[in-house]
């Protein structure tokens, strides 16, 4: 189960459940987060919330003003 693996001292966003509470309750909700998002498969639906995304580039190295690298 990958929410096992999970690093529990990573920085979460403030909305988001942080990794430590996920890892010590892996066995309890990974169950129920497989039931909703089978059932979304299955729907063909996804609550709107899940649809928005914010991309953020990292810089790691190269050349910041070449968009190649």
């Amino acid at each position: 189960m990958l929410l096992v693996a999970l690093y529990p001292y990573k920085v979460t966003r403030l909305y988001t459940i942080p990794n430590y509470v996920m890892k010590d309750t892996a066995t309890k909700i990974g169950p129920l987060l497989t039931l909703v998002f089978a059932a979304s498969i299955q729907q063909g639906r996804a609550p709107s919330n899940w649809k928005l995304v914010h991309v953020t580039e990292v810089f790691k190295k190269g050349d910041r003003r070449n968009p190649a690298y």
